[in-house]
């Protein structure tokens, strides 16, 4: 799925033709090209026993929203006791966050959820075996024995305003603007320059950038500006900070390019949204521009390339979105006065299009006509809100992350 030679965006184009037309001729039967068994769904389905949904989050298979009163509701893997339930059991729908907290924004990791209460006060629950929790983790979940706790656990501190959850970071940010973050650091992505280790308790973001917003991805951080401007630090092994930057090494043995250090994504524009996903990211002009940066080997930066970069490209030739969501290794939104749209790999049916189409540079409606108003991707699905509120979800669903009642096998 590496491949970028030059013949390949002639094969896409057969791949895109031969679905439009409902065919399965001549298509690869495999797991990389859409729904081929009974595990996955490549069309937008209602996540049922959810109350309307003022946001969402994903990342790696499991989802949470809060109501428009900041009631939490999460479903998918609860392996770890990611969905809050006080449980680690298997759950195949949506379930309500124990504790009667109410929350002003939820985020989610990979086997880990963090929210800002209306309080001010920070929680997470789920994995703590990386540091996740901010503290040390006051249980164990599953066979393995992992460090996790099962319902809201409070960070220490209050005063937070909003938080974003990586893979194995988290970062928060306190009334004056300042970021904090905690967790597994490996590439400088807590802003620390302890490369390799647990970062605990939340650590204070060097700089004295104002942020007003923050996005977390695998190894690295990005956050606004009061002023739109957008900074990133962690990783740049595959252009995530949107600059050039020297290398760092590691302790792993391998040399790498980051810095733990924010620092401005080239680029003059202003943003008033942002967007994080694993290895790429994007951002929102007050034009409804949509600018990416990073990882680009499935085409999830919607240039008409497969080529990394370090420097923010324009997507979709300047097509004009209401919403953006950068996730794993595939994009999507909704363009001004139109239905929503996905690109990148349609691994599992992600794309959400209905058809086995291997993977596209370009915009492919999502089925159903609908435009949703949020979007939130995780590893192989995403889930999206309508206007309504009503959540629905697409993809892969083995662990629940569907929220349709069952794991699918």
């Amino acid at each position: 799925m590496q491949d970028r030679a030059s013949g390949r965006p002639l094969l896409l184009a057969l791949l895109v033709a031969l679905a439009s037309c409902q065919s399965d001729v001549g298509l690869p039967d495999n797991q990389w090209a859409g729904c081929y068994d009974h595990s996955c769904v490549s069309a937008p389905q209602r996540v049922p026993g959810v109350p309307p949904l003022a946001s969402l989050s994903a990342r790696t298979y499991h989802t949470c929203g809060l109501t428009p009163g900041g009631e939490a509701w999460c479903w998918g893997d609860n392996s770890l006791g990611q969905l809050g339930d006080g449980t680690d059991e298997r759950r195949g729908g949506p379930v309500k966050v124990a504790g009667n907290l109410r929350f002003s924004v939820i985020t989610v990791g990979s086997g880990f959820t963090c929210a800002v209460a209306v309080t001010g006060t920070a929680y997470c629950w789920g994995s703590g075996a990386s540091g996740e929790l901010g503290q040390a983790a006051p249980e164990r979940c599953g066979p393995a024995g992992v460090a996790c706790a099962r319902s809201p656990l409070a960070l220490p501190g209050r005063g937070y305003t909003t938080i974003a959850a990586g893979i194995r970071h988290a970062c928060a940010l306190d009334s004056t603007g300042a970021a904090f973050c905690w967790g597994f650091s490996l590439l400088g992505e807590t802003g620390s320059p302890a490369f390799g280790e647990t970062v605990l308790p939340p650590y204070r973001v060097p700089g004295s950038d104002v942020f007003a917003t923050l996005g977390a991805g695998d190894a690295f951080t990005c956050g606004l500006s009061t002023a739109g401007r957008a900074l990133c630090w962690g990783s740049n092994n595959r252009g995530e900070l949107g600059r050039s930057v020297g290398s760092c090494g590691s302790t792993f043995g391998f040399n790498s390019v980051c810095s733990p250090t924010p620092g401005p994504v080239v680029t003059a524009e202003r943003f008033t949204a942002l967007s994080v996903g694993n290895a790429h990211a994007c951002g929102l002009t007050p034009a409804g521009a949509a600018l990416c940066w990073g990882d680009n080997g499935q085409g999830q930066l919607g240039d008409g390339t497969f080529d990394q970069t370090g420097r923010p490209v324009v997507a979709q030739n300047g097509m004009a979105f209401a919403a953006i969501d950068a996730s794993g290794a595939a994009t999507c939104g909704t363009p001004r006065g139109g239905a929503s749209v996905c690109w990148g790999l349609n691994l599992a049916g992600k794309l959400g299009v209905g058809t086995r189409v291997e993977l596209s540079t370009t915009p492919l409606p999502i089925q159903g006509g609908r435009s949703f108003v949020r979007f939130a991707g995780g590893q192989d699905y995403v889930c999206a809100l309508d206007a309504a509120g009503a959540a629905y979800c697409w993809g892969g669903g083995r662990m629940g992350q569907l929220g349709s009642g069952e794991m699918l096998p």
